[in-house]
């Protein structure tokens, strides 16, 4: 009954809008028998409308980033999956498709690959293969590949001084692919590997193979285009600069309430692959806080950088606002120059939090809470940075009263 009412509402609303657009737009019908007049003063100005008004929205919602603005060709590259027997099936439902990523599959018996925890280079896990006489390793496939030069790295150490075989390859002949050789030691070691691919293809692969005596540790392999602007795929960059986007909301939505920033500073190699528990996607930290924030500077948009306060307290967001804008002087600005940048991102829009007041939020709690949590967020972040200027989110009336904030409880008997 009540839908019904709701319905007939809208109805006679929008037949009663229609009706007063259709007498604006006759002049000589309507507005000559009501008197109506219209008087312009051009002298009365108003502020200008700010540019941002127009802005955009970057979620990390399963690998939609990684997938399509960060130029990795690989997945996995810090084998939080570890080392599969064969390819896994891609996931048909929607959620499980978002975070899918090709997980790498083991050359050879499965009997002479281990996972080591114990001397693991990145997260909690390191691929250890156990060598012999003939070629064991590993391989990753469904590879989209250009008629482009490829530049990556392969981090690995072993027991004794070994050659190790790196290989692209987009054909089944041997004329098909594109082999390095490189040496490891027995200490962890950065190795820069090169290829050149004569061919546009989306079922390439890579191989990664040794032969010998002991054991070969691998801690992370990573292959981008040569094209690729500080990490980010140059043809998605120049559209976004042809967007003209003037505000970003950064890295905004569900995501965030279980996003850790501390996990997306430092080496890209040794952040940690973290499983986002809101999209059940694995993220490997690639691109953190200081590669979307440089995003911004490279589509010249102004960053609104989203603070979590779903899982996140007040202390970490004063310590992240404290590493983007505060000086080399303080604990967190002298840890953003030890990673690359001296100077003071200035970001001035901050949001704290995001859809706190639905239920599907990761965190959420009930307003009166809430508005507690906020405060204490948005004190502690302007004792850092006074000039910061910060914004609260909340939901539309037709969102908490008929859309998904609507929260029914059912019983189940």
């Amino acid at each position: 009954m009540n839908n019904k009412i709701l319905n007939l509402s809208r109805r006679q609303l929008l037949i009663g809008s229609s009706l007063v657009a259709s007498s604006f737009s006759l002049p000589g019908l309507a507005l000559e028998k009501t008197g109506v007049k219209a008087l312009v003063n051009a002298k009365n100005k108003r502020p200008k409308i700010s540019p941002y008004i127009y802005g955009g929205f970057l979620e990390h919602i399963g690998s939609l980033i990684n997938h399509s603005l960060w130029s990795e060709v690989l997945d996995d590259r810090k084998f939080y999956f570890g080392v599969l027997e064969k390819p896994d099936e891609k996931p048909t439902d929607r959620r499980g498709a978002m975070g899918y990523v090709n997980k790498w599959v083991g050359l050879g018996s499965m009997s002479n690959i281990s996972l080591d925890t114990q001397d693991a280079y990145v997260g909690e896990h390191s691929p250890n293969i156990k060598l012999g006489s003939s070629a064991r390793g590993i391989m990753q496939h469904n590879l989209a590949l250009s008629v482009k030069k490829y530049v990556g790295r392969l981090i690995a150490k072993s027991e004794k001084e070994t050659q190790i075989s790196v290989s692209l390859i987009w054909g089944d002949g041997e004329s098909e692919r594109s082999t390095v050789k490189i040496q490891s030691t027995s200490i962890w070691q950065t190795i820069p590997i090169t290829f050149d691919c004569p061919v546009e293809t989306t079922s390439g692969r890579i191989e990664i193979t040794a032969k010998g005596k002991g054991q070969l540790r691998l801690g992370a392999v990573s292959l981008m285009p040569e094209d690729n602007v500080q990490g980010f795929r140059a043809d998605t960059l120049a559209l976004m600069r042809e967007m003209d986007c003037k505000i970003l909301r950064v890295p905004g939505g569900n995501f965030l309430s279980a996003y850790d920033w501390k996990n997306t500073i430092g080496e890209l190699d040794k952040r940690p692959p973290i499983l986002d528990p809101v999209w059940k996607a694995v993220q490997p930290n690639d691109v953190g806080l200081n590669e979307l924030l440089q995003l911004c500077e490279l589509i010249k948009c102004e960053p609104y950088w989203c603070v979590n306060t779903g899982s996140g307290e007040p202390r970490s967001g004063a310590e992240l606002v404290e590493y983007v804008n505060g000086s080399v002087d303080t604990v967190w600005g002298a840890q953003r120059a030890a990673h690359g940048r001296k100077d003071p991102y200035k970001v001035k829009y901050w949001n704290i939090g995001n859809e706190m007041y639905g239920h599907w939020q990761f965190g959420h709690m009930a307003r009166e809470q809430y508005t507690i949590k906020h405060n204490m967020f948005a004190d502690a972040m302007r004792k850092v940075d006074p000039s910061i200027y910060i914004i609260a989110p909340g939901g539309f009336v037709d969102e908490m009263t008929t859309g998904q904030g609507i929260f029914i409880a059912v019983s189940h008997k």
